[in-house]
This record gives structure tokens, sequence and C-alpha cells, in this order.
């Protein structure tokens, strides 16, 4: 039930964002639900080949999930961008495994960072912060 809770939450804020809930996004938001991990355009590209989804059109709604805040983007070293959905305003960092690109959210929130620029006078802010290393599982299998 938390899936479907999920996504009438990402509908609406697509909804708030002027975006329209195409049968597209539904899939798209039902995929990054349900991964319950962050996912490349790549990946949702294979998950949603049955659908008929092209990549270009994954990255479009990617994009438009970014602005109406539904999803963030994660970086990677190589330059992709993993997508994972955000239904709240914390930020938090994540870890991210160099080989398997495994992603996991660190436990501590960065919106202080952000009270202090405000505090500064800044607006508008964004931010990144990834720590790279490699995970447990990868280290163990270096055979």
């Amino acid at each position: 039930m938390k899936n479907k809770e999920e996504l009438e939450q990402c509908i609406a804020l697509l909804k708030k964002a002027k975006f329209r809930v195409t049968e597209q996004r539904k899939i798209l938001l039902d995929k990054l639900l349900s991964a319950n991990k962050p996912l490349s355009a790549e990946e949702l590209f294979e998950c949603c080949r049955k659908r008929k989804l092209d990549l270009v059109t994954i990255y479009r709604n990617m994009n438009s999930f970014v602005e109406a805040g539904v999803a963030q983007r994660i970086p990677l070293e190589n330059g992709k961008m993993l997508f994972e959905i955000k239904l709240n305003d914390e930020n938090y960092p994540h870890l991210i495994c160099r080989k398997c690109h495994k992603s996991e959210v660190i436990a501590y929130s960065i919106n202080s960072l952000d009270e202090a620029a405000y505090a500064k006078g800044f607006s508008q802010l964004s931010h990144t912060l990834e720590i790279y290393g490699t995970c447990s599982e990868c280290n163990d299998s270096k055979g």
C-alpha cells in the first residue's frame, strides 16, 4: 500500500507543477517506487522495454520529475545520473559504489547547510554532496 500512497503523492506533485499525468509517467513512477534504489535512465529503459518507452522519452520524463520536485538526480563520477523519488524537502547525501553503482542514503540531513547559506543572504540554492567508494559486496568479490 505504501507504493500506492507514494504514487498518489507523485501524481499530486506533477499536477501542482502543471505537468500532465500520462500513462508513461505513471509507469516510470511505479518502476522508480518499486525499485527501492536509485535507477539510471538506462536501467529504466531496460525495465520498460516491453512498454515501448524509448530512452529520449525516459530522459525527458526524468527531467520533468526533477523539475516538479518528484525525483532527484544523483550524479555518478562517470557523468551518468541515477534518479530516485524524493517526496520531502530533506536533502541527504548518498554513498555510491564506484563499481556497481549501489547507492545508499546517509542518515545526515544537509538542510542545516541551507539554513547557514540563507542566513548569509544566499537564495535559490542547490547542492550536491555524494561520497564515492567501493561497497562491501564489491570489496568481497575482488577475488
